[in-house]
């Protein structure tokens, strides 16, 4: 059963026009953190051993940001191709309208409060 969207055509457009904001964001990011993901190259003679160990850990925590912006990336496009088809506001486990409330918090969220 589907209920009827819980949010406004106003708050849509809103939300609609936060999603490309953050498309664009997170466009800019990778664009910007990607060479960070390449696997570090050391000079073994010229840096200490701690500067290697801090060198390996900041490469692995800018690739874990990397795969966090790439997951939302998909879900704010995902998102976006919900309100082109219509079923952006609809939960995806149980159909019902997914609260403004939600929506305007995480408004590339699929499910409702009880699903998700």
């Amino acid at each position: 059963m589907t209920s009827a969207v819980s949010i406004t055509p106003e708050q849509k457009q809103q939300l609609h026009e936060e999603l490309l904001r953050t498309l664009t964001r997170l466009e800019r990011s990778v664009t910007r953190h990607g060479s960070a993901s390449r696997p570090a190259e050391m000079d073994q003679t010229c840096i200490g051993r701690l500067s290697r160990i801090e060198a390996l850990q900041n490469q692995s925590f800018t690739q874990g940001l990397k795969e966090r912006e790439k997951i939302r990336f998909e879900q704010v496009l995902d998102a976006l191709r919900r309100i082109e088809d219509g079923s952006y506001g609809i939960c995806a486990a149980c159909k019902v309208a997914i609260p403004s409330e939600r929506l305007l918090v995480f408004p590339e969220t699929r499910t409702c409060t009880r699903c998700g």
